[in-house]
């Protein structure tokens, strides 16, 4: 059961510690299949389209892998009760439309140019209140 507010979002800045090799671990192939089974049925983190990614590393080593911060940072909410979208996902624009207020919010806030290069990587969102914070 998720609390109707899991964490206060008064913090500006949240750092995320991970073990040394974790991250080669992931980009071998040795924990994404693992973090898909175990995050898959209950958030928007995970896609079984993801599976088929040449930039993840799904079943092996993949040279660039991508994902590994995103993934990771993106658990961690999950784990403290709220819900994440990667950027990545089709599915996290529609979600982040129902969030923001529609498609012109979302094109404002996230694909601004002139703020930021690039949409934030992940979106992170209390599901029974809707607050949420570009990570």
């Amino acid at each position: 059961m998720i609390p109707e507010e899991p964490t206060k979002w008064n913090e500006r800045t949240v750092k995320f510690r991970y073990p040394a090799g974790l991250r080669d671990m992931y980009r071998k192939g040795n924990l994404f299949r693992q973090w898909y089974e175990q995050y898959k049925e209950e958030h928007f983190l995970f896609d079984e389209r993801m599976l088929k990614s040449r930039q993840l590393p799904c079943d092996g080593p993949v040279k660039d892998a991508i994902g590994f911060h995103e993934l990771f940072a993106g658990m961690r909410y999950l784990d403290a009760g709220y819900d994440a979208l990667w950027y990545y996902r089709d599915k996290a624009r529609e979600k982040a439309k129902e969030l923001l207020g529609g498609d012109a919010a979302v094109t404002k806030l996230i694909t601004n140019l002139e703020s930021h290069p690039q949409p934030p990587d992940l979106l992170v969102f209390c599901p029974k209140t809707k607050r949420f914070r570009f990570v």
